[in-house]
């Protein structure tokens, strides 16, 4: 894992882009809602720590969430938990369900509450309101720790615009149980929503408009406005306000990275033309923001001006066949990105 116990989480793992929400209001735990403690990317950079977030014995991010945690409004759950965010120190832009989304993490559920024995560990949430100012749904995908009935499973919101919820289970059995090394995918690509935990995968179409369990995928296209965010640590699923401090969650992660590109959706095709004639390559791509591209001859060479989806070489010759590829970027803040696969340009000439 080659984690250091001795530094704090923010120097073992890259929070700049994460803010963390705690179970506090003014540093202590009080079992009500409201506006609770929050630490900005900053200074989790800086080394913050605390009772409920700090560096475990083995070098784990490690989050601690006793029952009588203070809550976010709208919720009845304590948490210390991570909060993506794209623009640091910013909440209000988030993601779209086009493009690449990834969230990888490893972890071991160490402690359980012991009213539901539940906590979870992953989300998919949107904000409070959308880009435009209006009330969005606030819904998340999520997965869920469920130690009493060992299992771990996926909560899924597949309507955008309304609370329409439903339970796919990944892993049930004695596998699940406390300290067990948990390795979790959280994706969306293209509208695709693919959650996989220790290896076991399960997928659903934001975008298809299908019926799933009696849920219909709807309202995540660009029209409905809706965007997400990515969570990730101890979200105590207690519904036992106890004020005590020994009964809670506690989860340790020892790997967590975010990623966000566009997505290639056709990529350029291989072409083999006569001498003299033309060639053109073309690229199909979506994503948050604004594209743009950049496209390459044999790996090296940037070509000037080609700068389109679409890629014309006129009266081409020998000098032109070779291995063309595109570099698509969205201009989303933190977003990575992507070049395509090779496209292979033959040149044919007649005989002499």
């Amino acid at each position: 894992w080659a984690l250091d116990p001795t530094k704090p989480p923010g120097q073992n793992f890259d929070l700049s882009h994460w803010k963390l929400q705690l179970p506090t209001i003014g540093g202590i735990p009080t079992g009500t809602g409201g506006s609770v403690d929050e630490v900005q990317p900053s200074a989790l950079v800086a080394g913050f720590t605390n009772n409920y977030f700090l560096t475990g014995p083995d070098g784990a991010m490690t989050f601690w969430v006793p029952d009588n945690g203070s809550t976010t409004s709208g919720s009845g759950h304590p948490r210390s938990e991570l909060r993506e965010e794209l623009i640091a120190g910013n909440d209000n832009t988030n993601w779209t369900v086009y493009g690449t989304h990834i969230l990888t993490a490893q972890c071991k559920v160490l402690q359980v509450p012991s009213d539901t024995g539940k906590v979870c560990i992953g989300q998919i949430h949107e904000p409070n309101t959308k880009p435009d100012g209006s009330a969005s749904a606030g819904n998340e995908h999520l997965i869920m720790f469920d130690l009493p009935n060992k299992k771990i499973y996926a909560n899924i919101n597949l309507d955008g615009n309304q609370s329409s919820t439903f339970s796919s289970t990944l892993i049930s059995g004695s596998s699940v149980a406390l300290s067990n090394t948990l390795n979790y995918t959280m994706s969306v690509i293209n509208g695709l929503l693919t959650i996989s935990v220790n290896n076991v995968t399960n997928a659903w179409d934001l975008l298809s408009g299908t019926n799933y369990q009696g849920h219909i995928a709807t309202n995540w296209d660009t029209a409905s406005g809706n965007t997400v965010y990515f969570k990730a640590g101890d979200y105590n699923q207690t519904t036992d306000q106890c004020n005590c401090s020994t009964d809670g969650a506690m989860v340790a992660f020892y790997a967590l990275t975010r990623y966000h590109a566009a997505c290639i959706t056709n990529q350029p095709v291989s072409l083999a033309v006569n001498a003299g004639s033309n060639a053109i390559f073309t690229v199909g791509a979506s994503g948050n923001g604004t594209l743009s591209y950049q496209w390459w001859f044999n790996g090296t060479n940037t070509i000037n001006g080609a700068t389109a989806a679409t890629l014309t070489r006129t009266n081409v010759s020998g000098t032109n066949a070779g291995n063309y590829t595109v570099v698509v970027s969205d201009n989303t803040s933190s977003f990575s990105s992507i070049t395509s696969s090779v496209a292979t340009l033959t040149v044919n000439f007649p005989p002499s």
